[in-house]
């Protein structure tokens, strides 16, 4: 009985161990190159964008908390989405909890994507969010919805 506890163990530690490298190397070979973690891998691969747009005040310098403006695409939530893609931008509240604080985003619609929207989170504040939306709209050209 000892023997087959053992053997589970060091199979399912054997299974943690590997199996997360063989799906990273699995994802980067499947074009997962652009999911960036850091701004300065952005700004390495990109050069200095046109703009930074902070987003939420509390993750300024995240990549979850800015948007990188460049003359053809932006970087957004660490990806890269070509601006010919973007075909609308609004604000929302993202709680679905009605009596928690609010959690606003600003919403990117896309065209040829396997994602149809990308949520951009601005924190709490209406006021901030509001300006964020304009701010995003001003640097994609775009009108609000």
């Amino acid at each position: 009985m000892e023997i087959i506890i053992f053997a589970i163990v060091c199979v399912s530690a054997l299974f943690f161990l590997f199996v997360p490298k063989s799906l990273q190397r699995k994802l980067k070979s499947q074009g997962a190159k652009d999911d960036f973690h850091d701004i300065s891998e952005i700004e390495d691969r990109y050069g200095a964008p046109l703009e930074v747009i902070v987003l939420n005040p509390v993750r300024g310098c995240d990549v979850f908390g800015t948007l990188l403006v460049y003359d053809t695409f932006i970087v957004a939530n660490g990806k890269r989405i070509e601006k010919a893609d973007i075909t609308g931008i609004t604000f929302n509240n993202g709680n679905v909890v009605p009596y928690q604080e609010n959690n606003y985003q600003v919403v990117l619609t896309l065209r040829n994507s396997s994602e149809r929207y990308v949520h951009l989170s601005t924190g709490m504040d209406l006021n901030w969010s509001k300006e964020a939306l304009l701010r995003v709209s001003d640097a994609l050209k775009l009108k609000s919805v």
